[in-house]
């Protein structure tokens, strides 16, 4: 298998991650009505900042032809988008974890 090979192959597994993290916080976040949770969503910075990094590596290191390119646009974006998505649910009280809902008051969403 070529180093290129194996790098298409993880830039196309860190796109389908940061999709499926993407995903799952949505669905957690629509369902949640209590505005927090036991698990800190900020644990799942260890798949958009993977996913980050690896779209911005192939970028720019593995000069690949233009769909390859798209895709590691793809992963860099979805990365970014990941993070500002949850400093969102962070600021706006949206998704906490319970120990800091309660610090801030049990804020209401």
């Amino acid at each position: 298998m070529s180093r290129k090979n194996l790098a298409f192959g993880a830039l196309a597994l860190s796109v389908f991650a940061g999709f499926l993290m993407t995903g799952t916080l949505v669905i957690y976040t629509v369902q949640n009505d209590s505005g927090h949770t036991g698990i800190d969503p900020y644990r799942s910075l260890a798949v958009f900042v993977p996913v980050a990094i690896i779209g911005l590596i192939h970028l720019a290191v593995v000069r690949s032809p233009g769909h390859h390119r798209w895709l590691a646009a793809s992963a860099f974006t979805i990365g970014l988008l990941g993070v500002a998505f949850l400093v969102y649910l962070d600021r706006s009280n949206t998704l906490l974890q319970y120990e800091v809902w309660i610090e801030r008051g049990m804020p209401e969403r």
